[in-house]
């Protein structure tokens, strides 16, 4: 407790000297103490604290692009090095001496660190037990991204950009043998379809709303059949959410610029042909429940 107070209060100095001397007391202290603690213990509470350790000592280095690198290189390098005893242990572990560093730092070119940092866990990421990880993995290089680019030419760049780093993450989940398809395929389709149907709500009518209209529904009804054909939860349910909110801005839109009782006369319509469509589900519930148990 004492120690732990004592490290506390000098990570308020610049550099944090004092702390790394602690923690490196501590460490030599749970060394000689493995035995009463056990192999087990000492191994979750040292290499954490080492993390730690290592992410101090970087602190005293004077920030570059080189120690940049050289940290996310450690980093994945000490994941490797510590799956033996465990993938929880090496994420723990290694997210300790990240999180020590960039919380301590303000590093010049964070896109090299995420960049690497995130090449590395997907790496990481195919072994066996690790694929978990490939979801960090996908969000590290999609950060290394947004931090490169300053200026994209519309705005679903990002988007699909992460949504092909969401695809590469759930084919990791694929070969360490998962099948759900709404984990292998729904984040890589949302992030790809949802961003631009939600953006058709801001001015429905321009031009580039209308394109993205068009895209979406072509590409959310082509995905919408795939998944039914194939019994896909994965593509159903985002490409359906996708045509459902594009479809839903475009008729508002519509009904906003016709005459009131137009537009009323054509929402109850819509309720009544909704309200049909909901008994018939409900009359074929059974066939439709034993398809719905279908999908994957």
């Amino acid at each position: 407790m004492l120690a732990s107070g004592l490290t506390l209060s000098l990570l308020g100095y610049d550099p944090p000297t004092g702390a790394v001397v602690v923690v490196a007391v501590a460490l030599l202290a749970l060394l000689l103490l493995q035995d009463v603690l056990g192999h087990r213990v000492s191994i979750w509470i040292g290499w954490p604290l080492f993390g730690f350790w290592l992410g101090l000592l970087s602190l005293l280095v004077p920030t570059s692009i080189a120690l940049t690198v050289v940290v996310a290189v450690a980093g994945t390098t000490l994941l490797f090095l510590l799956a033996r005893w465990g993938i929880a242990l090496a994420a723990v572990t290694v997210g300790a001496l990240w999180s020590t560093w960039l919380i301590g730092t303000a590093p010049p070119d964070p896109q090299w660190f995420f960049g690497v940092a995130g090449v590395g866990l997907f790496a990481f990421s195919l072994r066996k037990g690790a694929a978990v990880l490939a979801w960090f993995a996908a969000l590290f290089v999609q950060t290394a991204f947004l931090l490169q680019v300053t200026e994209v030419p519309f705005f679903e760049v990002p988007a699909l950009v992460l949504a092909g780093l969401l695809l590469l993450a759930g084919l990791v989940q694929f070969r360490s043998g998962e099948r759900r398809s709404l984990i292998l395929y729904a984040p890589a389709l949302s992030a790809a379809l949802l961003p631009s149907a939600l953006v058709i709500w801001d001015e429905p009518w321009s031009t580039a709303s209308l394109a993205r209209f068009l895209i979406v529904m072509l590409a959310g009804v082509v995905c919408l059949l795939l998944g039914v054909r194939g019994h896909l939860l994965g593509l159903v349910v985002p490409a359906t959410l996708a045509v459902s909110i594009a479809a839903t801005a475009q008729l508002w839109a519509t009904l906003d610029t016709l005459p009131r009782w137009m537009a009323l006369a054509l929402a109850g319509a819509a309720l009544i042909v909704a309200g049909a469509r909901i008994e018939w589900v409900r009359e074929k519930r059974q066939e439709t429940s034993a398809w719905l148990r279908t999908l994957q």
